[in-house]
């Protein structure tokens, strides 16, 4: 059977797969989510910017800027930060509740946050991700590129399937 031969034979048409109950629901059996961020860890900036470079040098997909030159930044559009969007999962909720991302002890889970998460942590898959927000940016004012500078912070993300 030649390569032409194998596209002109007939074929039975694929059917779908029969849906089962689980895999429509499956974006919506979340049972707990829960968003924080390093100022309630009470961690240091020196941590929180450690971090931040690490995830930053581990995403493939890094675009500083969104991939735009100066020239592309236009007038009334919002703030472009240097790396926006970039993200890690490679996060770990200690069983202290202790939060490690990319290797480096960010700090505890504030009390309040543990009583929320004690009873889905044992019992449900965690699911965590890391974004990195603040650091460099820039915004096109009055035809000015104006750059603008702010610490690195870490959006903390938890849910709990």
């Amino acid at each position: 059977m030649g390569l032409f031969d194998f596209f002109k034979s007939k074929k039975e048409p694929v059917k779908p797969a029969k849906t089962t109950e689980s895999s429509r629901t499956l974006g919506s059996d979340v049972k707990f989510e829960i968003r924080l961020t390093n100022r309630q860890m009470d961690a240091d900036q020196e941590t929180v910017d450690r971090i931040a470079e690490v995830i930053i040098a581990e995403d493939p997909f890094v675009k500083p800027f969104q991939g735009k030159m100066d020239a592309d930044f236009r007038e009334g559009e919002r703030r472009t930060f240097e790396y926006e969007n970039v993200t890690t999962m490679n996060v770990s909720l200690e069983p202290d509740f202790t939060l490690v991302i990319e290797g480096i002890t960010l700090g505890k889970v504030p009390a309040d946050k543990i009583t929320a998460i004690k009873p889905y942590y044992q019992s449900n898959m965690a699911t965590i991700y890391v974004y990195v927000i603040g650091g460099r940016s820039k915004q096109r004012v009055a035809g000015e590129l104006v750059e603008y500078e702010s610490p690195y912070g870490l959006d903390i993300y938890m849910q709990f399937n």
